[in-house]
């Protein structure tokens, strides 16, 4: 009998915060936090200089985790998402 893996994906995404978390709350008094995480990268181009860039990634946080968010971080934050 074969196993089949379940389809699993994960992402983690580490960064600093590129402003103030923004609250928005739904119809049923969900509070859902958004954020923008800037990411630094760096890599060699062709001519083998280095090139720093940053990738802005936007994030989204519902419930207890995104009042938590709005509690303790502001613009600047170091940050660590981890989810699906």
């Amino acid at each position: 009998m074969k196993l089949k893996m379940p389809r699993i994906n994960n992402a983690v995404i580490a960064g600093y915060l590129t402003a103030d978390p923004k609250v928005n709350y739904t119809s049923n008094n969900l509070m859902i936090v958004n954020v923008s995480v800037g990411v630094n990268r760096s890599y060699k181009n062709s001519s083998g200089e280095w090139i720093n860039e940053v990738d802005f990634i936007e994030c989204k946080s519902i419930g207890k985790v995104g009042e938590v968010i709005t509690r303790d971080t502001a613009k600047g934050s170091p940050v660590i998402f981890e989810g699906t």
